[in-house]
């Protein structure tokens, strides 16, 4: 299917989801959307009360992580290293960490630097890996902060 044709069922989805209660709405972006959208309906169902739905949410930000999105991948190993419904999920959240801090995120730097200093999620104490990835955090921080407020 063209690109243009996906964009153009997407926005037809939009606008039929437009009367949908929330959740149908968000599912419909996420079912044809980008992984952005996947991402937003997976944050969303993992964070609604009696609505929640981990395995649904954790099912949603596995395609959006999957589909390159960092913020996903942020989310996924936050949610694993807390449990996130898996028996042995350290290895996992370990790994949509290190996913994240090469994809350039810092936030997933700073998760997978903490495991490295204090050996959290499983991993072994290295004192190298720590100074690495909190130096690569704080270098992309100060990139960032040069373009903030243009």
């Amino acid at each position: 299917m063209s690109r243009q044709m996906k964009t153009w069922i997407g926005c037809l989805v939009l606008v039929l989801a437009m009367g949908c209660n929330e959740r149908s709405r968000l599912a419909l972006k996420a079912e044809y959307g980008t992984p952005a959208a996947q991402r937003e309906y997976g944050k969303w169902l993992w964070s609604k009360g009696p609505e929640r739905d981990i395995p649904e949410a954790t099912s949603w930000l596995t395609k959006a992580a999957e589909g390159g999105d960092v913020e996903a991948m942020y989310k996924l190993g936050k949610i694993r290293s807390m449990g996130g419904g898996l028996t042995s999920p350290q290895p996992e959240a370990v790994m949509w960490f290190q996913k994240g801090a090469e994809a350039g995120d810092p936030y997933c730097m700073v998760e997978l630097a903490a495991g490295y200093r204090y050996g959290w999620m499983g991993v072994e104490v290295d004192e190298a890996k720590f100074r690495y990835w909190m130096a690569k955090a704080d270098a992309v921080q100060k990139e960032r902060a040069k373009t903030w407020g243009r």
